[in-house]
């Protein structure tokens, strides 16, 4: 709905700008720029606990980035509902200087919660590396999405906004 809405915006900005310029000034509407567009994915699809593998988040945005970043917030959810989704991974052992790549983070996860972070985009395209936690209880398949909060710094992609591992047992 925002991203209509801002389109909408931007089109009739647009044509106001063509149809009061004259013919010597139309070069001065290429300077109106579209937002940018963010889509986030995870891989692989299906964690292992017991091998404790590692799972990578990646959000995209579709153009360079302004000098200062794009903050951004990730919200993370559990399939079975669980008020700490973020338990599942191994944050006590996360170094976001080596774990997370093209960004940066700036909202550390509450540890009430477990389920939201912020981050600066520095880069185009960025990932978060996490690792799964055995935590030796037989939990059964578990889905954890990544989802990127809107915000009037960018659009998200149809379709691209949220992005989630299954975690099984084995």
């Amino acid at each position: 709905m925002l991203k209509a809405f801002i389109q909408t915006i931007v089109i009739t900005v647009s044509i106001f700008i063509l149809l009061s310029c004259d013919d010597n000034s139309v070069t001065d509407v290429e300077t109106i720029t579209q937002p940018l567009l963010a889509s986030i994915e995870a891989n692989p699809d299906t964690l292992i606990e017991s091998q404790e593998e590692e799972g990578v988040v990646s959000i995209t945005t579709d153009g360079p980035l302004p000098e200062d970043g794009v903050e951004m917030t990730l919200l993370i959810s559990a399939s079975d509902g669980s008020s700490k989704p973020l338990a599942r991974f191994k944050i006590a052992s996360f170094n976001p200087s080596a774990d997370i790549d093209g960004a940066v983070l700036t909202q550390q996860p509450n540890l009430q919660t477990l389920n939201r972070i912020g981050i600066r985009l520095t880069a185009s395209t960025a990932t978060i590396s996490l690792t799964v936690n055995d935590d030796s209880f037989d939990n059964g398949p578990l889905d954890v999405s990544f989802s990127i909060q809107e915000s009037e710094s960018f659009l998200i992609e149809d379709e691209s906004g949220s992005a989630s591992f299954t975690i099984i047992e084995e």
